[in-house]
């Protein structure tokens, strides 16, 4: 199983869900969730800009210059297009980009992005409330052989601090799932 269909899984019975993805890059993971879930409105959050960090973690993964990220931005871009009436592009960084979106107002947030210790900590803190009760905070790669990703620790910070459980799907996906106590 990969990552969209893990998310959708956890979609079952959620009428029009709305969601967010950090962390677009070429649209792939957004075409499928929206392709499988037909009510699902998405806000789609990526700068597409280079900077020293997502260079540092991305070690040569996403490209090395700006002229390719400004391609996966098109390519995303094309890739979603047909599903323009049930999405939002937010160009920003993730710390702008929560500025514009209010609290308990998502069913569900999907960190791909930065693989730093820090950024992943970050936009958990950052996203946690945009969740409705019922909705889930997920993300991508966690316990990735890459070891100088941090999203395990950063996740495994996360939830401890909050005293919230994890649990873990196929494709290196994780959930932590928000009651109306936490």
């Amino acid at each position: 199983m990969v990552r969209w269909d893990e998310i959708t899984k956890k979609l079952q019975g959620v009428t029009a869900p709305i969601g967010l993805e950090l962390g677009v890059f070429i649209g792939r993971n957004a075409a499928h969730l929206l392709k499988l879930n037909p009510s699902l409105f998405l806000f789609l959050v990526d700068s597409y800009v280079l900077t020293e960090d997502r260079l540092k973690w991305a070690d040569g993964d996403l490209g090395a210059t700006q002229e390719q990220m400004d391609g996966y931005k098109i390519h995303a871009e094309s890739r979603l297009a047909k599903y323009k009436h049930r999405t939002k592009f937010i160009y920003a960084d993730y710390k702008q980009a929560a500025k514009e979106i209010p609290d308990s107002s998502l069913h569900f947030v999907f960190i791909d992005s930065d693989h730093s210790y820090e950024g992943t900590y970050e936009q958990c803190v950052l996203y946690w409330d945009k969740i409705k009760s019922g909705g889930f905070l997920s993300g991508h790669d966690y316990d990735h052989p890459i070891e100088r990703w941090g999203v395990k620790k950063a996740v495994d910070q996360f939830a401890e601090e909050r005293k919230l459980a994890i649990s873990l799907g196929d494709d290196f996906t994780w959930f932590i799932h928000r009651s109306s106590t936490s």
